[in-house]
């Protein structure tokens, strides 16, 4: 193996000549499926070159791609030792907690690639990589991170309305690494048209054997709303909310959420209310479960993701007395080429009489590409969706400076096709086919630095109308 990095890493073989070049772009090893740029990119003309230069530098595909570099030789030895290298900030045992495989066990590459892709899971490092290297009869395996910033503060500016009359703002501060330790710490506070407060925090491990997670959040928002056009009617929501949970092994996580919940109206509006005074106060109870099989969460290319949610809001007989359950199931099949096949099934059902404000939409959260940018609201919902994902460019890495921050920013480009339906219905209304919303196209996925996944899709409904889309996250 090569002599230590500029951080003290493991350096890379497949990338000594372009390591401590800031600018540069950097070669991965090639992977079926993502085009190799060697000799066929010399052939391009000039125009050419410069527009597969600037999608690299646009984007980064984050579908599974083996960073874990070992000789094959090394399989079965016994590890000696595991060491971690370039995390500055990160508490050691952040990584070993996510790694199955432990000093003393038989090294097995593929197992390897499954610790290093959980610790990608985290979204705390601009790259993560996993090498081995022999010690006499033994292995020393090596997990190399290139940190990220984790304290990022963010200005809130808006126009409500297009009125200069009605502008929101403030400011807010994200945490996504508090002491160290991959906990989550996040504050905001907003002015003028919109004023809210919201102050959360989360600690995925909270006991000596790290399978407990807790924490809360607490938040107030007015809101004027625009259902009441004749009259000046301000929504008061205030929520103070905690959780447990625990981890079963490294897929399967509960959760229970206690919490408090009080919605006022001023003035007060008949029927908007499930309480005649206008205030609606409601504990709040949520058990919630996830068994998760993604091979990389934020673009999975295999693995199965399973959630389930049953909320309960007020008291058995009261007033306000009722009920959601929520069903997500999502399924990644890798076919050859590169090609990945998703799909993804959803459904939320509520019983009792359910108040205005805690309406499920299509149209805010959840969309139909096709409907992209129509609205609906009402007491139940049901989602279908399927994609062809594919990739295009492979993954470049881009070093804008020495900090590690800077490091390590990962390009590509990748592709897809998708069909979406769905509708929204109340319980006094019996289904049909016409709720029912559809959509289908095809985009192209620019992942950037820091987990960022562009979408530019273009979408059709049923009736071959077109829109143009722009989208954050994976789809499905």
């Amino acid at each position: 193996m090569e002599a230590a990095s500029r951080r003290g890493g493991i350096r890379n073989p497949c990338r000594v000549a372009a390591m401590g070049t800031p600018g540069r772009i950097r070669r991965q090893p090639r992977r079926p499926g993502f085009p190799d740029c060697g000799n066929g990119c010399e052939v391009l003309t000039m125009r050419w070159r410069t527009v597969l230069y600037l999608l690299i530098v646009m984007g980064t595909s984050t579908a599974a791609r083996a960073q874990t570099l070992a000789d094959s030789s090394l399989t079965g030895r016994r590890i000696a030792e595991i060491r971690i290298l370039g995390n500055a900030k990160t508490r050691s045992f952040v990584f070993h907690r996510e790694m199955k495989q432990r000093v003393g066990d038989r090294f097995d590459p593929a197992r390897a690639e499954e610790d290093r892709k959980r610790i990608q899971n985290l979204m705390l490092f601009n790259r993560v990589m996993v090498f081995a290297h022999p010690d006499s009869r033994e292995v020393v395996v090596t997990v190399r991170v290139t940190e990220q910033w984790y304290l990022i503060p963010f200005p809130i500016l808006y126009i409500n309305d297009r009125d200069w009359g009605k502008v929101t703002y403030g400011a807010g501060l994200h945490h996504i690494n508090f002491r160290g330790r991959a906990e989550t710490l996040t504050a905001l506070l907003k002015l003028g048209y919109d004023p809210s407060f919201a102050f959360g925090y989360h600690n995925p491990w909270l006991t000596g054997d790290r399978t407990w997670t807790g924490g809360f959040e607490t938040a107030w928002h007015r809101i004027r709303n625009k259902h009441y056009r004749d009259l000046s009617v301000d929504e008061h929501h205030y929520t103070l909310r905690g959780a447990l949970g625990r981890r079963f092994g490294y897929h399967t996580a509960v959760r229970l959420e206690l919490g408090y919940r009080s919605v006022s109206l001023s003035p007060a509006v008949e029927g908007r209310t499930l309480s005649p005074g206008g205030t609606d106060r409601m504990p709040e109870a949520a058990l919630q479960f996830e068994w998760d099989r993604r091979d990389l969460k934020e673009y999975p290319r295999s693995g199965w993701l399973l959630r389930g949610n049953l909320q309960k809001k007020g008291i058995p007989g009261n007033r306000i007395d009722w009920s959601r359950a929520t069903a997500d199931v999502r399924g990644y099949l890798p076919v050859s080429g590169g090609l990945t096949l998703a799909a993804r099934a959803a459904s939320t059902l509520s019983r009792g009489e359910i108040p205005v404000y805690s309406r499920v939409y299509l149209g805010y959260g959840e969309r139909i590409r096709g409907h992209f940018y129509e609205k609906y609201g009402g007491e139940n919902r049901i989602l279908g969706s399927l994609a062809l994902r594919f990739p295009l460019l492979g993954i470049r890495y881009w070093d804008m400076a020495p900090e590690a921050e800077l490091s390590d920013l990962r390009f590509g480009v990748g592709g897809g096709f998708f069909a979406d339906t769905g509708m929204i219905w109340n319980r006094t209304e019996s289904l049909t086919h016409r709720k029912l919303r559809s959509g289908f196209g095809a985009g192209i996925h620019l992942f950037l630095p820091y987990h960022v996944l562009v979408r530019l899709e273009s979408a059709w409904d049923e009736s071959g109308r077109r829109q143009w889309i722009a989208d954050l996250n994976v789809d499905i």
